[in-house]
């Protein structure tokens, strides 16, 4: 059995949703936030993932995320 990582999707309506992930398995990250994903560094063992194209998606802003971070 591989090493977990946990992954939490913070939806734009303030929903929080947990995943646990095995190494490498970003697939599920992929369909929850999109296919074109950036990292932006957050802690010395977290990062954010998030979608560069989402403005111009016409997606809500996600003000959770955004106070979060």
């Amino acid at each position: 059995m591989g090493n977990m990582m946990k992954a939490y999707v913070i939806h734009s309506n303030g929903q929080i949703e947990a995943l646990d992930l095995a190494d490498g398995a970003t697939e599920a990250l992929h369909v929850a936030v999109s296919e074109d994903i950036d990292e932006i560094p957050f802690t010395s063992d977290a990062r954010f993932l998030v979608d560069p194209w989402a403005k111009f998606k016409a997606l809500n802003p996600n003000t959770v995320a955004n106070e979060i971070y």
